[in-house]
């Protein structure tokens, strides 16, 4: 296994450098900005507005009690049953998102 990772780590620093080197890459310039005689007020940090619990983007993990899910890689048929659920388009079709609670732990699931 170690030899495999180790393997798989060299050809993937190849391939990066590879495609560095045909592309022709070079490093952004940095360039410094001239900085004004006064003092300089910071900029206004970017605000979200707050989400509600009852606005549609919202999503809540449903607390389950035992059986909690098993983290073996394997959705089992009922593991999430009951769980909360989000779908999204992907590139081979719906990806659904499963996330449960039970009081310690929070699981998710991808499917």
């Amino acid at each position: 296994m170690f030899k495999l990772s180790v393997s798989v780590g060299i050809a993937l620093l190849a391939l990066i450098g590879l495609s560095w080197a045909l592309t022709g890459w070079q490093p952004p310039v940095v360039m410094a900005e001239q900085v004004p005689d006064g003092p300089v007020a910071p900029a206004a940090p970017l605000t979200l507005p707050q989400p509600w619990l009852s606005d549609d983007d919202v999503v809540d993990a449903p607390y389950d009690n035992p059986p909690a899910p098993i983290v073996d890689g394997l959705i089992s048929p009922g593991e999430y049953a009951g769980a909360g659920k989000v779908t999204f388009p992907g590139y081979g079709g719906d990806d659904k998102v499963f996330f449960k609670h039970d009081g310690s732990n929070l699981y998710f699931a991808f499917g």
